[in-house]
């Protein structure tokens, strides 16, 4: 809310990217069970989570990097 005082109408876009963050680590999560209840041949599934990480990684530092600019504007 701090940083919706300094820049209108950030909050709601924001509120979407951490929405989208969480639904991230769900993704991750659902991946990790499904390798733990089938661990047959988890190498796809291994694939998986280490693109999601990394994707989810890049997200979270292009995001602070953006809050970090607005907020010392």
């Amino acid at each position: 809310m701090a940083l919706d005082a300094r820049v209108e109408n950030i909050a709601c876009t924001y509120y979407l990217q951490h929405s989208s963050t969480d639904s991230m680590f769900g993704s991750i999560v659902s991946c990790l069970d499904e390798i733990i209840k089938n661990p047959g041949n988890p190498n796809q599934e291994l694939q998986e989570v280490a693109f999601q990480i990394s994707t989810l990684g890049d997200s979270i530092c292009q995001h602070m990097a953006k809050e970090e600019k607005q907020v010392s504007n």
